[in-house]
């Protein structure tokens, strides 16, 4: 069996052909003379010489066989590219020199694995040459293409005289010799040995260096195979999700598409009308330029939330495919609270933004800062629940460390300023400190700052500096609590999909502004994911408190990222699971015990034969068995364990993945519930080895699956604008060429020019007055909508009776024991006690408003869609009526008539898509804004409302009469009709925003579709654009079978396309 996989091996290597029997027996005759050098080379001369056998008998088939064999030799070209002769190219082999083997000598090209293994074979018969028989060492030549490719070289090769003896190393030989035999079994190097360079050992012992190498197993295993280097996986290449934007039809669809107007632009731009600006040639060619630049823009935003230490900063590492690029915080600090968004740009460097807060902002953290600090050093003997007490040493904490990175000269030693005097002067010292700081801090206005980085490295540190706690020299203040957010634009394969990725601080945040951000940008974000341990998935109140506000804000894009999935042990996985599980872990660990066991015995008992000098033929057969056989041990073993990590990762993604479901499915509108379970640890480990080795591994990380969720997040959207652009752009653009072209070549009585130009002008006036008047509809739809917004819901407020309800709440929290009471007033009305459980007192307040307004703001939902239907509805009629208007005039001939009612059509859809879109975006700001209004998430309007009365409340701590004053400013605050006004009036001030931009966009919508209408009607009705056509009528006709060749492409990239 082996003598027949080597057999395999050297006739692969070697191309059957009559050169190539002298070629064996110049080898066999050379080892002949040196066989007494190592008991080796009796085993290497009894597989050449059964070759020599075999490939005699191999050549004395039929010429014609021979000649049929050798037409199917590759050729190599010359660097002038002429194909040259393979025939005499190993025809003066000297038997003392023919262990010198050319790549190129038989003209086969020295590249793919073939070479490879000649160019092995080479260099082990140049290992057994005699340097006292022979003047200088062999010269390998290989040509340049496996050179790039990672084959080693061995041109220039020092000459023998300059050896230090002639021992040889068997080494090399050995690893070869397992390399050719193991590539003929299936797989591309032995199990558990490590590609390395092979050398050259040379000492005077002669056999003791061989058998002091040999004896050693740490050196067998670093032997090298000598083989082409694998591809690394590339991100590129991998699975696009299954959705039409990405199907390699629509994709070439859409290419050519561009490519057809480019093709059209370059067409135009060859006339000198071009160049004159007024021209309507100059206009098309405008268009041209602005359709063949055209690119899908559509972006999406993908958030990923989550407590610190569950590996966000890793996972955004993975989907970046950038190690360490947002690196995790040091040592556990109080750091990493800044959101940061990860953007695209077509650029080698790399740009960070940095927003910071502006002074109005800072101003209030601080405030809820030192209120944490001083109330827990000065009334911490007042608290009496365990659990409260805990949370505000918690927050007290933040709060100093805070303080110490904005103030570390003013605090470093001694924080006790902060206790000191009243809060008005501690808070008047720390102001005045900020407005020292170097941040470009202004009142209301936010800095900006942008600085331009060349290397991933160097971006990671400039991160590291601008997120963590650490500080120069100088000891100035950390920039972090200084930051609002940051941005990092780079190029990367999943953010030029369109993606942009936001790192998230948790909502668990003590700090109650960065918890805002958080909280809004999760709003904003078109699909989130809350990042969690595995090991804590169902139990994780990180994804309890993302779960719940995606409950309150009726927010239907959630999903969850566990992530450590390759952390599992295979013994505790067999102890905790039970049944067939159990029972296939166990064969498996079973197999790995063997297998490692009967590996140790091969391993000891090849170091046996190793270390002899002389072995005879029966035990170079065993010898060359064991190794064999320790080959397949070792594949069988690394498969077993593969196998085993597989199985138990696998399976205990499934049983998370169905616990989250059964836990949170019903809280979460999408059907399913999003979870993925990825292990980051694995991706990295693996992401630069050979792609044969690391794929099965990567697949198993989930980070490939997740990355393909998030491009398929953005490939809707892209879908429909790009079907858009090739079913209605381009198709509308060719008809305006073909009407310029047509209007220099048509020829028409004067009465027949009379007819069509006044039909032209009526339709022109009907457009007008239907969707471009004063008194027209959808000229008014911003008030339209503010009026249904009045009549629907403004207009409905009940402010006395929900007021009413608010004072009674307030009145039923009035005999709660003070520290529960004062407790409930720092958390803003959020809280558990252990004495009176978990209450809401902003939901309870607005329980009366709520058990009615809900429907008011449903039924201006609907509202707003049956507005949209008759907006569409008007739009479409309209430019129906004026098309069927003009096909009225239509003679039966190709008329520039026909072409302008074929663009209406096109013109028509375009606006209704962008009116449907317009509406469809304000449909989903409308959500958000009812979200504001009804909820009592952290960012909604009535906790914006509600805010200065917990702070007034709060502000009384402290004296007798602490109790009576908190309830007082409680009941009267919540009590005051205001609340309720304010609140109204908020909603109706930012609706009234919202529908006024959506009435500006449909009223530009329109006006830019009737100018491209009216501009179509100017190339039939205006004798100007007649001339300017007359005027090159060579161009003129090269231009109508251009756009003959363009009609024609455009159905077929439909076609394509399935558009």
């Amino acid at each position: 069996m082996i003598l027949r996989k080597y057999l395999n091996a050297v006739c692969h290597i070697v191309p059957v052909q009559r050169e190539d029997r002298h070629l064996l027996a110049s080898i066999v005759f050379i080892l002949q003379l040196f066989k007494s050098i190592s008991a080796r080379l009796l085993l290497l001369l009894s597989y050449l010489q059964t070759c020599l056998g075999s490939f005699e008998n191999m050549t004395r088939k039929p010429i014609e066989h021979e000649e049929a064999s050798r037409s199917f030799e590759p050729r190599q070209s010359s660097p002038s590219g002429e194909s040259q002769s393979s025939a005499g190219g190993s025809s003066n082999h000297h038997p003392r020199h023919s262990s010198v083997l050319s790549a190129q000598s038989n003209g086969v090209p020295a590249t793919g694995r073939g070479s490879e293994q000649r160019t092995i074979l080479a260099r082990d018969l140049a290992l057994l040459s005699i340097e006292n028989d022979q003047p200088r060492t062999p010269s390998i030549s290989v040509s340049g293409s496996a050179a790039e490719t990672g084959t080693e070289s061995t041109q220039g090769w020092t000459p023998a005289s300059s050896r230090a003896s002639s021992s040889i190393s068997w080494g090399g030989v050995n690893a070869r010799l397992d390399a050719l035999v193991f590539s003929q079994a299936g797989s591309a190097t032995p199990p558990g040995r490590r590609p390395s360079s092979s050398r050259l050992h040379t000492d005077s012992r002669g056999s003791d260096v061989a058998r002091s190498e040999t004896a050693s197993t740490q050196s067998r295993r670093r032997r090298s195979s000598s083989r082409l280097a694998e591809p690394r996986h590339e991100v590129e290449s991998e699975e696009l999700p299954s959705e039409p934007f990405h199907a390699p039809a629509f994709q070439a669809a859409f290419g050519d598409a561009k490519d057809l107007v480019s093709m059209i632009k370059n067409g135009l731009s060859t006339s000198d009308l071009s160049r004159e600006p007024e021209s309507t040639l100059a206009r098309l060619v405008r268009e041209s330029t602005r359709l063949a630049n055209f690119e899908c823009q559509n972006t999406r935003t993908v958030g990923l939330v989550g407590d610190s230490g569950v590996g966000k900063s890793s996972l955004i590492n993975s989907l970046l495919d950038v190690k360490d690029l947002a690196r995790a915080s040091n040592s556990g600090a109080a750091c990493t609270c800044v959101a940061t968004e990860y953007h695209y740009h077509n650029r080698d460097d790399i740009t960070v933004e940095v927003e910071y807060f502006t002074l109005d902002e800072l101003r209030g953290q601080i405030v809820e800062l030192l209120r944490n600090y001083r109330f827990f050093h000065l009334h911490r003997q007042t608290i009496t629940d365990e659990a409260e007490l805990r949370d505000c040493e918690e927050r007290a904490n933040l709060a100093r460390d805070t303080f110490l990175a904005m103030f570390p000269t003013h605090l470093a030693e001694d924080d006790s300023l902060l206790l000191q005097n009243s809060e008005e002067d501690a808070l008047g010292n720390l102001m005045h400190w900020v407005g020292q700081a170097d941040h470009l801090l202004q009142g209301n206005q936010s800095a900006i700052r942008r600085e331009v980085i060349l290397t991933h490295r160097q971006c990671s540190d400039r991160l590291m500096q601008l997120t963590s706690d650490r500080r120069d020299t100088n000891e100035r203040s950390a920039p972090w609590p200084f930051i609002r957010c940051i941005r990092v634009y780079l190029r990367t394969f999943i953010l030029s999909k369109g993606l942009i990725l936001v790192d998230l601080p948790g909502l668990r945040d003590l700090n109650s502004a960065r918890r805002k951000i958080t909280e809004r940008y999760m709003r904003n974000c078109d699909e989130v994911f809350v990042v969690c341990n595995i090991g804590r998935a169902t139990s994780d109140e990180g994804v309890k408190s993302v779960i719940d506000l995606a409950c309150k804000a009726n927010m239907h894009n959630v999903g969850i990222v566990c992530t450590k999935s390759d952390d599992i042990r295979p013994d505790e996985a067999q102890r905790d699971w039970r049944g067939d599980n159990a029972r296939k872990i166990q064969r498996w660990r079973t197999s790995i015990r063997e297998d490692s066991a009967a590996l140790d015995g091969l391993e000891t008992r090849i170091d046996d034969y190793a270390g002899e000098e002389e072995l005879s033929p029966e035990e170079q057969r065993e010898f060359q068995r064991l190794r064999q056989k320790r080959i397949r041990v070792k594949q069988r073993l690394n498969d077993t364990r593969f196998k085993l990590e597989r199985f138990i990762v696998t399976t205990r993604n499934g049983i998370v993945t169905k616990e989250l479901r059964s836990l949170y499915q019903d809280r979460i509108p999408s059907s399913p519930l999003e979870v993925f379970c990825v292990s980051n640890t694995m991706y990295w480990e693996y992401r630069d080895k050979p792609e044969n080795v690391s794929k099965p591994y990567l697949d198993l990380s989930g980070i490939l699956e997740l990355r393909k969720h998030a491009i398929s997040i953005v490939a809707q959207n892209q879908h429909r604008t790009a079907s858009r652009y090739m079913k209605d752009d381009i198709p509308a653009f060719i008809g305006s060429v073909k009407l310029w072209v047509q209007s220099g070549a048509t020829i028409a009585s004067v009465e027949r020019k009379m007819i069509i130009y006044n039909t032209v002008q009526q339709a022109e006036v009907m457009l007008a007055q239907s969707l471009a008047s004063p008194v027209s509809r959808p000229q008014h739809v911003g008030g339209i909508l503010c009026d249904i917004f009045k009549a629907l819901v403004y207009d409905r407020r009940n402010i006395a009776a929900w007021s009413e309800g608010s004072s009674n709440a307030a009145r039923r929290w009035s005999p709660w024991a003070w520290n529960t009471y004062g407790a409930f007033c720092r958390r803003h009305g959020e809280f558990q006690s252990s004495s009176v459980g978990w209450h809401n007192w902003n939901e309870e307040a607005m329980a009366i408003m709520m058990s009615v307004a809900p429907d008011h703001w449903q039924g201006l939902t609907t509202a707003v869609q049956t507005l949209y239907q008759e907006i569409s509805t008007q739009t479409n009629g309209s430019l129906t009526q004026a098309r069927m208007l003009l096909e009225t005039v239509i003679d039966g001939t190709p008329s520039p008539i026909e072409t302008l009612c074929y663009n209406i059509e096109h013109r028509r859809r375009q606006l209704d898509s962008e009116i449907s879109g317009s509406f469809e975006l304000f449909n989903r700001r409308l959500s958000s804004l009812r979200t504001d209004a009804l909820s009592c998430i952290r960012t909604s309007t009535m906790m914006m409302l509600v805010e200065p009365v917990y702070d007034a409340a709060c502000m009384t701590t402290g004296g007798k009469g602490t109790h009576a004053r908190q309830v007082a400013e409680i009941t009267r605050g919540f009590g005051d009709q205001r609340l309720f006004q304010d609140l109204y009036m908020e909603a109706i001030t930012q609706f009234s925003e919202l529908a006024n931009n959506l009435g500006t966009e449909v009223r530009t919508a329109i006006a830019n579709h009737l100018c491209a209408v009216k501009l179509d009607m100017d190339s039939v009705r205006n004798d100007n654009v007649a001339l300017e056509s007359e005027r090159d009528p060579e161009f003129r006709r090269r231009m109508e079978q251009l756009v003959l060749v363009a009609e024609g492409r455009v159905g077929v990239l439909h076609h394509r396309a399935h558009i």
